[in-house]
């Protein structure tokens, strides 16, 4: 019976690799993309220097709410 138990540890580290890999990759592509964003308001004037840092920090987790599920569905291709 010890087997199946190092099957599951294997499948549950690699699938768990592979989301977080994907993961990465996708919030640098969409956060840069909304940085960028940012930044253009940024330079026209409706959003100060100082807070681009906060509104990329608190964009964050509005961005991971929509990549990890496409990136667990990802890894698992």
């Amino acid at each position: 019976m010890l087997l199946p138990a190092i099957l599951y540890r294997y499948l549950t580290r690699e699938i768990f690799t592979n989301t977080l890999a994907v993961a990465s990759v996708l919030l640098l592509v969409i956060v840069g993309s909304r940085f960028a964003q940012f930044l253009s308001n940024a330079a026209v004037g409706k959003v100060s220097l100082e807070a681009l840092g906060w509104l990329t920090l608190f964009y964050m987790p509005y961005a991971l709410q929509l990549i990890l599920p496409l990136s667990f569905i990802l890894a698992l291709m």
